[in-house]
């Protein structure tokens, strides 16, 4: 028997599994460090702080396109700087500085200096206070910031580089065509000033307490936000490439917070508190750049921010003649012969003669909260304990589902509880707006309009505990510092005027029905 050997340059090498086309780093990876400085100080009546702080996050992620293959690594960087002083806690300055980059903006681009400071006084602690103070006046603080923030999430990579693309083929030829490629094309252009938005915020705070039992805050604040990188939308009609996003977008932001609580104490063994807080705030798209020749109500500036366009519901069809004396629908089995009596009827808001997509005219009302409330309340005695808090959201409108308003949803024979209230001929000569007829299919009325976008605003229990902390006597021996049993539930009632089967807070059906929680448990420490 013959034994062959072969030379060591001919031994087949052991690899990983799939390294011969990378799938080995077919993963994601986050790299962050921080290097920190503290400086803290006290002499005399004087207290300084400092903080130097540097900080680098690289980001590696799998090529969405090609997830064989690793994209370029994202880079951002922070160089932050915070100085605060303060004199007998009567006189409060803090300074920070940042200056932030990111790889997404051109060289020379890339890094912002955004600055900010707060100044507080407490006017409690001067001298000629003290009488006041010890009187009614516990505390009297009044504070002011003003600090410039910048933000890169909503900026594409590599908008500075103007790219080419190639694919398919150039076509010559009348009558028989003749294909030769590559095809190559101009990508979207280039935009290389692309830089940092920058938000202006500034704040105004007062606050105070009386008798050492009521406190009460108010703060006054306001956003310019500047920079906001967006797509042109006015543009030369003769315009042959893709145009990037630019630095052009404007809103602002405006409101108050007001803050008040009570906290007292009856006797040796009862207390109670209540803290009750409102917010309100009202915002505005001051630039957009809207299409030029566009009509003044579909444009956004002047709008608020996130404002929804609806079809304007004025009433419904009474008779066939109400139908085809009309004006005509572009929606979706909005045709004449397709429309019944009792159906919704469109305003034709700019009186074309047809109603499509440019008559969905800015409702006054937001899908979010612009006002909210909260309620805070407890009480104590021997141990015993109750507390509760209640939300509130007001002036809130959403689209209702479609599949809890309209009936067949999705084809199913299934009617909603409220098909009895649909209209009917006795409806005909009766003013305001009714349940329209019954389709099998509904998309002429499940378009968004003010007829399913409604009012959402809600008031929630959103958390109540009862709970009992057992006497230091009883569990000292045990080695417990205390021991407290508790029950307590969360989202136990809403009151809204919502469909039951929904979550007033949410958008989507998915999160049916609305979550109550319930827990019992013991809280130690030792």
């Amino acid at each position: 028997v013959r034994e062959e050997r072969f030379p060591d340059w001919q031994v087949e090498e052991e690899r990983p599994v799939g390294a011969s086309n990378d799938n080995f780093r077919n993963y994601g990876r986050k790299l962050y460090y921080e290097v920190a400085l503290n400086y803290q100080r006290s002499f005399n009546d004087h207290n300084v702080t400092a903080l130097a702080v540097f900080n680098r996050k690289i980001t590696d992620s799998t090529d969405s396109s090609n997830n064989s293959k690793m994209s370029f690594a994202s880079y951002e960087e922070d160089w932050v700087g915070r100085v605060t002083y303060n004199w007998k806690e009567r006189y409060l300055m803090e300074v920070n500085a940042a200056y932030t980059g990111s790889e997404k903006f051109a060289p020379g681009k890339r890094f912002g200096f955004f600055p900010s400071f707060s100044v507080g006084w407490r006017i409690s602690e001067e001298p000629f206070m003290k009488k006041i103070q010890e009187a009614w006046l516990t505390n009297l603080k009044v504070r002011y910031s003003y600090g410039e923030v910048g933000s890169d999430k909503g900026a594409p990579r590599f908008n500075y580089i103007q790219l080419f693309e190639s694919g398919d083929n150039v076509t010559f030829g009348k009558n028989q065509n003749v294909s030769y490629g590559p095809l190559y094309t101009e990508g979207s252009l280039a935009y290389h000033d692309a830089t940092w938005e920058t938000a202006v915020k500034q704040n105004l705070g007062i606050e105070m307490t009386l008798f050492r039992k009521l406190t009460a805050s108010i703060d006054l604040f306001k956003e310019d936000r500047t920079g906001i990188l967006m797509s042109r939308n006015s543009s030369a009609p003769w315009m042959g490439a893709g145009l990037p996003s630019v630095n052009i977008g404007k809103t602002k932001n405006h409101g108050l917070e007001l803050e008040l609580g009570w906290n007292d104490k009856v006797g040796k063994d009862f207390s109670y508190f209540a803290k009750f807080n409102f917010s309100t705030s009202e915002n505005r798209v001051v630039f957009k750049d809207d299409p030029n020749r566009l009509d003044d109500y579909l444009k956004a500036a002047g709008k608020p921010i996130g404002y929804q366009n609806k079809y304007l519901v004025s009433g419904n069809f009474g008779s066939i003649d109400d139908i085809f004396n009309y004006t005509q629908s572009c929606i979706t089995n909005g045709s004449q012969n397709k429309l019944i009596p009792g159906d919704l009827i469109y305003l034709d808001y700019n009186g074309d003669g047809v109603i499509n997509e440019k008559d969905m005219a800015p409702v006054a009302n937001l899908n979010y909260p612009l006002t909210t409330y909260g309620l805070t309340l407890g009480v104590s005695y021997k141990g015993f304990g109750i507390n509760a808090l209640f939300y509130a959201a007001t002036g809130v409108y959403k689209e209702q589902i479609a599949d809890y308003l309209w009936d067949f949803p999705k084809g199913n024979i299934k009617a909603q509880p409220d098909t009895q209230s649909r209209w009917t001929s006795d409806d005909a000569n009766v003013g305001g707006i009714t349940r329209p007829s019954v389709h099998l299919v509904n998309d002429y009325h499940t378009v968004g309009s003010t007829y399913s976008y409604t009012n959402h605003s809600y008031l929630r229990l959103k958390n109540l505990e009862v709970n009992y902390a057992f006497p230091k006597e009883w569990i000292k021996k045990m080695n417990i510092t205390s021991c407290q049993l508790y029950v307590n539930g969360n989202n136990l009632f809403t009151i809204s005027s919502v469909d039951d089967r929904r979550d007033p807070e949410t958008s989507s059906s998915t999160v049916y029905p609305i979550v109550r929680r319930y827990n019992v448990g013991v809280r130690l420490s030792f």
